[in-house]
């Protein structure tokens, strides 16, 4: 099948994106392009929802298994594929140092060189989990350009991009206005605002949705964080925010609907005090967070988290959470912990700052958080184990 090409020299960005580097795209620039949970800039991302909804108005379903793409996900993609020694497959440089492909794997553009880091490319498929091809790649070999988007791979049948800047085609909606980064506070002043505690007294007193900005998408953001979901505080409740409330819903037993009503803030909205001697997030308020892991249950949980093998403290756990000792947890389930010091993680921590900062040893805070020999990430919520 002969697929429309263009080639990647011939995508024109959109001038929105041209001040910032590959892979460094704020998320203000980011939008729902109608692929999953997936974004990309405008206008390339109302085409994509436009081309979604013509496609399907001829049954015909695309998905896609990417779109934008950070800088760190480009590198992790990169060397996920690609080793600084000789493996007899091809080669790229990067960095002035020569790198060769893996056996079995598909080519990967060294980091800040894919049209992903810009937000105009998307890797197609039939579903989430099946490679494009049949009706679907049929339809978009028709219909791809009158939407703006061209293969811009030829090895690559899945690899289709927005090549027309600014413009869209004709009979595409115009796109949503995008609004430009310095238009709105900055990512850091939010965060700043949050370790101030200036985010913990707002009352969220209508529904917070997907593509809210503001002081109440930034209490919501700051709120999630110090659930131990990683969301950044930057005001903007965009794809990655919406999937943390989903998951923070889920884990509670709430409506899994991915917006911040009554109902959810309620159980987000807990006010949060600080330890104003640390620029470190300190949850001080005697309760702390767990994730379940698979084969546990409430005395297994409260010797790991309250250092204590009474029933009395398996049974105060499964009450904080609104449960009894016979109820059902699944790993992955969050559980709140009462009378647990616990902390943010924050750039730089390992697992011996951590312990130093809340005051135990290191094998008691791997054990607390049953996480042994894997890596601390940034913004998780890692709890003492013990009463402060």
């Amino acid at each position: 099948m002969e697929l429309p090409h263009r080639s990647d020299s011939s995508i024109v960005l959109p001038s929105v994106v041209r001040e910032f580097g590959n892979g460094r795209l704020p998320s203000a620039l980011l939008r729902p392009c109608g692929l999953r949970n997936f974004t990309m800039v405008e206008p390339a991302a109302g085409a994509m929802r436009a081309m979604v909804d013509a496609a399907a108005g001829d049954g015909v379903t695309i998905s896609a298994t990417g779109t934008w793409r950070s800088y760190d996900q480009q590198q992790h993609l990169f060397e996920s594929r690609y080793v600084a020694h000789d493996t007899g497959g091809r080669t790229k440089v990067w960095n002035g140092t020569t790198y060769w492909q893996l056996p079995n794997t598909a080519m990967a553009a060294t980091p800040g060189t894919s049209n992903h880091g810009y937000g105009v490319a998307a890797d197609l498929s039939n579903s989430p989990t099946v490679p494009i091809g049949g009706a679907t790649l049929r339809w978009m070999a028709e219909h791809g350009p009158s939407f703006g988007f061209w293969n811009t791979v030829r090895s690559e049948a899945w690899h289709w991009s927005y090549c027309l800047g600014d413009d869209v085609a004709d009979g595409v909606p115009p796109p949503e206005r995008i609004v430009h980064p310095d238009d709105q506070p900055r990512d850091a002043d939010w965060a700043a605002a949050a370790k101030r505690g200036e985010l913990d007294d707002v009352v969220v007193e209508s529904e917070v949705v997907l593509g809210d900005r503001g002081e109440a998408a930034a209490a919501v953001q700051w709120r999630l964080r110090m659930e131990g979901h990683d969301v950044v505080v930057d005001g903007d409740f965009g794809p990655q925010t919406e999937e943390a409330v989903r998951a923070f819903q889920r884990a509670r037993g709430l409506a899994i609907d991915g917006r911040v009503g009554s109902s959810t803030w309620s159980v987000l909205g807990r006010r949060v005090d600080h330890d104003s001697s640390s620029p470190i997030p300190m949850r001080a308020t005697r309760v702390g967070t767990y994730v379940v892991q698979p084969g546990d249950g409430f005395l297994r949980i409260a010797k790991r988290t309250l250092w204590s093998s009474e029933l009395d403290a398996a049974t105060a756990i499964a009450e904080a959470n609104g449960l009894t000792l016979s109820s059902t947890i699944l790993p992955g389930h969050v559980l709140e912990i009462p009378a647990c010091h616990s902390t943010l993680v924050v750039d730089g921590d390992d697992w011996p700052a951590v312990a130093r900062r809340l005051g135990i040893g290191v094998d008691e805070l791997e054990a607390a958080n049953a996480w042994a020999g894997d890596t601390l990430v940034v913004g998780s919520v890692v709890y003492g184990g013990r009463t402060p």
